[in-house]
């Protein structure tokens, strides 16, 4: 079960680490660098659980001299990671969350711009007229 939050968790991550922003709600956002902080946060999940992991199969193999079995400390150890990392990301992502600014709109999908003639009027694909130059 953890492993599949720590698979989303590291999209997430991938995700806002290329976009540059996280979205908290419909109407917050996170942009800049505590964007690219969540999102560095939530890509190093499942390496980060994966070494713990390993460190501690490592010493358990050290301490008792056989190979690890099924032990409940290690999904402990694997949920204890996603919920810090989930918890930081979250307050994170809570206190730097601004309410979202409506894009400009670019001049074509403005509804008062309209568009030059073109140089030809029997050709409508012809390329617009040129303003006249200025005395």
């Amino acid at each position: 079960m953890c492993c599949f939050l720590e698979i989303g968790m590291t999209i997430f991550g991938i995700v806002t680490l290329t976009k540059g922003r996280f979205m908290v709600s419909k109407s917050k956002v996170v942009t800049g660098s505590s964007a690219h902080i969540i999102g560095a946060l939530l890509t190093a999940t499942f390496p980060l659980a994966l070494g713990i992991g390993f460190v501690v199969g490592f010493l358990y193999a050290v301490n008792t001299g056989q190979a690890p079995g099924f032990n409940p400390l290690f999904v402990a150890v694997d949920a204890g990671v996603v919920g810090l990392i989930l918890l930081a990301v979250l307050v994170i992502a809570f206190s730097a969350g601004k309410p979202e600014t409506p894009a400009a709109l670019p001049d074509m999908a403005r509804t008062d711009w309209i568009p030059p003639p073109p140089a030809d009027p029997n050709n409508p694909y012809s390329a617009p007229q040129a303003p006249p130059p200025r005395a």
